[in-house]
């Protein structure tokens, strides 16, 4: 069965007024670490198709784009979590779930090194929902590092 990609679906569905609200939970704008997360995601290919989704969506119509971010991955440097937040910010996302990494038992990314503490990971969500709050509607776990839970 022939599936045609998932540019030209959303694109028609997006001209056709079928499309109101799309999820792309893009986790990191950093190719290290969604190698590290084991996600297979070309950044610049998920740029280029939103962009052109974007520009279907007739006049006076509204679609709102939105992402989930993953802070404090084992490893990810602070130049990576701004690559994050400029990717947020380039693509104009209309609201974005900010997760804070927390390891989880038996996993791969629990047994990596370079694990950063909790403290740091809160410091890093709160950094990123600093930057991205006046774009975008960001939730945020600030109770404590490592919620699975986003409520801002």
């Amino acid at each position: 069965m022939y599936l045609p990609p998932i540019k030209e679906v959303a694109v028609t569905l997006a001209a056709t007024h079928r499309l109101a609200r799309l999820y792309v939970p893009i986790q990191s704008g950093s190719e290290r670490v969604l190698k590290l997360m084991r996600r297979q995601c070309d950044l610049d290919r998920v740029k280029n198709i939103l962009k052109c989704i974007r520009a279907a969506v007739p006049a006076g119509r509204n679609l709102t784009i939105g992402t989930s971010i993953i802070v404090g991955f084992p490893s990810e440097t602070l130049e990576e979590l701004q690559m994050t937040i400029d990717l947020c910010k380039e693509v104009h996302f209309d609201w974005i779930w900010c997760h804070s990494y927390s390891a989880r038992p038996e996993t791969a990314a629990a047994s990596m090194g370079m694990q950063i503490g909790a403290d740091e990971i809160l410091r890093r969500a709160r950094t990123a929902k600093v930057h991205l709050k006046a774009q975008s509607l960001v939730t945020t776990a600030e109770d404590q590092a490592g919620s699975r839970t986003c409520q801002g």
